[in-house]
């Protein structure tokens, strides 16, 4: 009857481990078809920025527009759009290594001293932890979040201090001392990079720092490597 119980208890272990194995194979299969179809789409939109000579032109190739919540500046203009991004802010996490509670000693009933105790070394760690999703938008001037619970902020482009594509997203640094990194998490917000530098020079023919003669995927990661400077302050 053991013996049973035990048989049946290993095949259910197997069966599990398995279906596990299996939905892990189909996440990252899944995960990699679409960061797979947004670097197609990506490779497509950096090929036609290239000729593009307004704010407006380059809006067109986007399949998405503001929410009509949104108010801009005069003069402002949108660029592109991109729904269902994760958001994310550095958090900070304090620990202590070595700590230590001393020892205690009973010298009368009741009374109880406690000597030796130390908190230890303290410790910082920094890390981003996506906060909200929502929508980002570009403008000619600002990079929007509305968010879906209540993050809802712009960002000068000028006041940025740092811009990158990530393999999954987009990182970026306000100015201030006080600021830390921030993320989108999106396969499809990595174009920012690419649209930040056409920002800087929108020459049509040239789209700025754009090699149109380059294969997409050189381009690509020729402009995410790079980081538009930070403007005056």
């Amino acid at each position: 009857m053991e013996f049973i119980i035990l048989a049946a208890v290993v095949v259910v272990i197997v069966l599990a481990v398995r279906s596990a194995r299996k939905r892990a194979a189909e996440k990252a299969a899944a995960e990699a078809a679409a960061r797979a179809q947004a670097e197609e789409r990506e490779s497509a939109v950096v090929r036609r920025i290239a000729g593009a000579n307004s704010p407006d032109g380059v809006l067109a190739l986007c399949e998405h527009r503001p929410p009509p919540s949104l108010r801009f500046q005069k003069s402002e203009q949108a660029v592109w759009v991109v729904p269902d991004c994760g958001y994310m802010k550095t958090k900070k996490e304090v620990t202590y290594h070595g700590r230590s509670s001393g020892a205690s000693f009973r010298v009368a009933k009741g009374v109880t001293i406690r000597t030796g105790g130390s908190r230890g070394h303290r410790v910082e760690n920094e890390y981003l932890e996506q906060v909200d999703i929502g929508t980002v938008v570009l403008t000619s001037k600002h990079i929007y979040f509305q968010g879906e619970d209540k993050e809802r902020f712009r960002v000068r482009l000028d006041k940025l201090v740092s811009a990158e594509a990530a393999a999954d997203g987009f990182l970026f640094q306000r100015d201030g001392v006080r600021a830390r990194p921030e993320a989108f998490v999106s396969y499809d917000v990595r174009i920012l990079g690419v649209l930040l530098h056409w920002l800087e020079d929108p020459e049509p023919g040239t789209g700025g720092v754009i090699d149109v003669e380059a294969e997409p995927d050189e381009m690509l990661d020729a402009l995410a490597a790079s980081e538009p400077d930070s403007g005056e302050q």
